[in-house]
């Protein structure tokens, strides 16, 4: 009948299959978004016959271009999550979100099949890139020749390469551009086998040196049949866009440099298949050999290595199942997989904004709150309810209504009470502790105090999580644009930084006589940066308590009596050990200039957010 007839026009045309993944790269360490428990620190693995490759991330197959849009959605909500747990700011990382479309061959003859020579599917990737849009000084440096000297826009290679807030994988990103477009195309394309020539090693070296790089290389290196960047038309982004546009006239220019390639892999199913079960016998027989024997004890090294070899034979497992599975049964497993990471958002209290603010969750009338953000994609994108109980609590632990975590967040921090959709109160939980921290419209909130609230107050829960109120019986057409303005904020650290800050207070009796002796324009200047320092300085003394507490370090902000300095470089931060509780001159274990003391800060965020996924 017509049922058979389609499907033999399907197989006789082939099928064209998408599926999507999104990854997230922060300080070398890359995140699964599309996975419900987040996997973070996955490794970049350069196969000599699969390429680039992510063990352990998610790929989703896709069957319509809304399947895609969620995926985006749900992406956006994890990323925006990982970076309210810490003072980390969604735009300093970037993200990749890759599309792999495969056209499959039409359907092989009897004859072919029992040959076993199937016809060769094409196959290409889309990568969309949003790159740090915190270090945007980066961009500038790629331009069009960028001389010794020449300041042009931006930074010098000096400044790029002296640690200017730039962050590795865009250095790693402006060497590549750079050498590809010195090269000029010579011998490109040999440069990932491992070509002969100091020039092609360099170039591959290069690409190794981040894994921003090294996730791009294959677009890097010719072929990408074209570059698109996004671009916004309005006046106040003028110098955003200038910078983008620079950007993509040097990456195209050094991509148009290289030889063009065909995506096509140039295999066969069949024969791809019988390469996954070639790695897949070299890795069991690595595996068995390397300590799996009852009794073994490997070292730590070994054990790590082990690790990763375990990672590879479960990423072969899952791409042999993938070519074995057809694509309709591929997508119906995907729902379910879909369900799974909206039940884990749910569990945290998070809702779909969209969703919730359509009335399809049920939730039209209930009390929300929304994420801030500097990010314009991330702000708003994550939406927690209040209700349908009376009291929703809010905390570490995972029975909360709204379950948060991070630096100054209790198991119980707070709780909201809903007397209807306008008549909202917060209050701290009884047992929050000494170290909770909740602060409204800047004001921390003190134990046995209730604050009544109002649509667009701004709560910051710990030290990095920052909600917006929305009240629906108050809103109407104008309050839904102040609130898209209220959900995105530029200068993130005036919402962050608490208003009893103990870096700050401690150099209080100094403010009178720095600002007569720097000025109105570099007083101001100076209090900005020491603004900044003090948040950092609280930051990592709090770190440093949850994490070595019985080692009595502490951070302070010290200040170098010599106006003729540059204003950023009068503050410095020292690192003391104090002995014992007396202690009154503790001795000095380090000092650092601001710039560096940043970089130090990023760390103890990652090792802080790897201790507290582990707990």
């Amino acid at each position: 009948g017509g049922s058979s007839s389609s499907t033999a026009r399907a197989a006789s045309a082939g099928e064209l299959r998408v599926w999507a993944s999104y990854a997230e790269v922060r300080n070398e360490h890359v995140r699964d978004l599309l996975s419900p428990r987040g996997h973070s620190s996955l490794r970049v693995v350069d196969h000599p016959q699969l390429g680039v490759c992510v063990p352990g991330l998610t790929e989703v197959p896709c069957g319509s271009a809304e399947d895609v849009g969620r995926l985006l959605n749900y992406g956006a909500r994890r990323r925006a999550f990982g970076s309210s747990l810490l003072c980390s700011d969604p735009s300093r990382s970037h993200a990749i979100f890759t599309l792999r479309v495969q056209q499959t061959p039409p359907a092989a003859s009897a004859e072919e099949a029992a040959a076993g020579a199937g016809a060769r599917a094409t196959s290409a990737r889309i990568h969309l890139v949003d790159l740090a849009a915190a270090e945007r000084a980066p961009v500038d440096v790629l331009r069009a020749e960028g001389r010794p000297g020449d300041r042009g826009c931006g930074l010098g290679t000096a400044d790029l390469l002296g640690g200017r807030a730039v962050s590795h994988g865009l250095t790693a990103l402006h060497l590549v551009i750079r050498a590809l477009r010195a090269r000029g195309g010579a011998g490109a394309g040999s440069a990932e086998e491992g070509g002969e020539g100091g020039a092609s090693s360099s170039v591959a070296a290069l690409f190794r040196a981040s894994k921003l790089t090294l996730l791009l290389r294959d677009s890097m290196l010719g072929r990408a049949a074209a570059l698109v960047a996004t671009v916004s038309p309005a006046a106040c982004a003028v110098t955003g866009t200038l910078r983008t546009l620079g950007f993509m006239a040097a990456a195209g220019r050094a991509a148009g440099a290289a030889p063009w390639e065909l995506v096509c892999s140039g295999r066969s199913v069949q024969e791809v298949g019988r390469l996954l079960q070639a790695d897949l016998r070299r890795l069991r027989s690595v595996a068995f050999g390397r300590g799996s024997s009852p009794g073994a004890v490997l070292s730590r090294a070994a054990l790590a290595e082990h690790g990763e070899v375990q990672e590879d034979l479960a990423d072969r497992e899952r791409r042999l199942r993938q070519l074995r599975t057809p694509f309709s049964v591929q997508l119906e497993e995907a729902l379910l997989a879909e369900d799974a990471r909206e039940a884990a958002l749910r569990k945290l209290g998070l809702l779909d904004p969209g969703a919730a603010a359509s009335g399809e969750e049920g939730q039209e009338e209930q009390p929300l709150l929304l994420n801030i953000s500097d990010d314009v994609v991330l702000a708003g994108c994550l939406a927690y309810t209040l209700g349908p109980d009376p009291v929703t609590k809010v905390g570490s632990h995972p029975d909360n209504g709204i379950v948060l975590r991070g630096l100054g967040i209790a198991p119980r921090l707070c709780q909201f009470e809903v007397r209807s959709s306008d008549d909202v109160v917060i209050s701290l939980a009884p047992n929050a502790g000494l170290r909770a921290r909740v602060r409204v419209n800047g004001v921390t909130l003190r134990p046995g105090e209730e604050i009544q609230l109002r649509s667009m107050d701004r709560i910051v829960f710990g030290r990095a999580c920052a909600l917006c109120v929305v009240l629906p019986g108050t809103m109407d057409g104008c309050a839904v644009q102040r609130l898209e303005e209220c959900c995105y904020e530029k200068d993130m650290l005036k919402v962050l930084l608490a208003d009893a800050s103990d870096a700050w207070g401690e150099l209080r009796l100094y403010f009178s006589d720095l600002w007569q002796r720097l000025g109105e324009e570099r007083g101001r200047e100076f209090f900005s940066y020491l603004a900044e320092a003090s948040h950092l300085v609280d930051e990592a003394n709090e770190i440093t308590t949850e994490m070595r507490p019985q080692e009595h370090l502490k951070f302070e902000v010290e200040l170098v009596w010599d106006i003729n300095r540059e204003v950023r470089d009068i503050i410095i931060i020292r690192f003391m050990q104090f002995l014992d509780a007396d202690d009154s001159a503790p001795p000095v274990l380090a000092y650092w200039a601001l710039p560096r003391f940043r970089e130090r800060v990023e760390v103890m965020r990652a090792l802080f957010g790897a201790l507290s996924r582990h707990s």
